[in-house]
């Protein structure tokens, strides 16, 4: 060995004696271990502690909202809401779940983990949606939307639509509502809290998504996905996506249909309104999230898995392996996968493939994420 190879070797055991010396001993604060090497205090805390929450609705025993620390994947608490909760939707500071069998929402103050109100909304709320600080709550067996005002927390209206309403999009000052039970979609302006109109698409209409001026609804029981033109408010085109499309997202120009009989995500070009391609994924795709550039789909069934495709190349980058029966919930690289099956939540990181953590016994039957203070 040369010398300077010695010195530079002889300084380097110095300096990694000096630190673990420091981080051995604690009462070493600012230490000069020679050569003009000074360490100052560090604090290491592992697992990381977050200021960042999974909040997951327990639906069916409990009647609760499990709090889960995303740094250490902890259940910290559990908070108390309605009978079968069912969707947590943030608003603010707030969060807000609807009860399905108590017809009510509970308000949720996420820094004190407390519920500060509850609100009585229409027949069996499911889904909620939040648009410029409206709770919008879809009441599947009231055949309504409750409309709440989240500075005071009290409904401001209550808007007459199709048979049980499922999910919604918005589009300028318009949202658009699937009907599941009479094949239709109700078109409401969010000045008037009115339906405008209603467009008559195929059966069992469940995901909707608004992409370049236009509404892509997966018609679940007619195989079919309809193309509505927000111009005109009418069914431009219907394209053919057999065995039950339910769920869309989308990415760019693109759409993404989970077809959950054939086991495939179909592609839909919004520019040219065709299917450009199908990918093959697991057994019963359904719920949907995006990451970024990536299409992140829960598999039920006997895949139990979490397909991740890259929209850039349309295929899959990684299957990773959850709990049963998958819900799931993307906030950046991070998804949160509630296993309804198992009782367990996962949480998965995007760009590595990676499961980071698992809180076990998270319920009796966690549903629905959102993410919080």
């Amino acid at each position: 060995m040369r010398l300077t190879d010695a010195r530079r070797t002889a300084r380097y055991m110095v300096l990694m004696i000096g630190l673990l010396s420091y981080l051995l001993l604690p009462g070493c604060t600012g230490c000069d271990f020679g050569m003009g090497i000074s360490i100052s205090p560090i604090t290491i805390t592992w697992p990381p502690v977050s200021a960042l929450h999974a909040y997951v609705s327990d639906s069916v025993f409990s009647g609760s909202v499990g709090v889960i620390n995303t740094g250490t994947f902890q259940l910290e608490t559990t908070v108390p809401v309605g009978n079968r909760p069912v969707d947590v939707t943030p608003v603010g500071s707030k969060l807000y779940v609807s009860n399905a069998d108590s017809d009510t929402v509970s308000v949720i103050d996420m820094g004190s983990k407390t519920v500060e109100k509850t609100v009585a909304v229409g027949l069996r709320p499911v889904n909620i949606a939040a648009y410029d600080g409206k709770a919008y709550v879809l009441n599947m067996d009231g055949d309504s939307i409750s409309v709440i005002d989240t500075a005071s927390d009290s409904v401001a209206a209550t808007i007459l639509v199709g048979a049980e309403p499922y999910d919604t999009a918005r589009l300028g000052n318009s949202i658009y509502v699937t009907n599941y039970a009479s094949a239709s979609v109700s078109v409401i302006d969010m000045s008037s809290a009115t339906v405008v109109t209603t467009i008559a698409v195929g059966t069992s209409p469940t995901g909707v998504v608004a992409v370049n001026g236009k509404l892509y609804v997966a018609n679940r029981t007619s195989g079919s996905v309809s193309v509505i033109d927000s111009a005109t408010n009418t069914v431009t085109k219907t394209l053919t996506a057999p065995d039950q499309p339910v769920a869309v997202v989308a990415v760019g120009d693109k759409i993404y249909v989970a077809d959950r009989g054939s086991n495939v995500v179909r592609v839909i070009s919004s520019i040219t309104d065709t299917i450009t391609d199908s990918i093959s994924v697991g057994t019963d795709p359904w719920p949907m999230a995006v990451s970024g550039t990536t299409v992140c789909v829960a598999c039920r069934g006997t895949s139990n898995t979490v397909y991740l495709i890259d929209t850039t190349t349309d295929t899959v980058m990684a299957a990773v392996p959850v709990g049963t029966n998958p819900e799931i919930e993307a906030y950046d690289d991070l998804l949160c996968v509630p296993c309804r099956g198992s009782g367990d939540v996962y949480f998965v990181n995007v760009p590595s493939h990676q499961v980071l953590g698992i809180t076990r016994s998270a319920g009796t039957d966690p549903r629905r994420a959102a993410f919080g203070q």
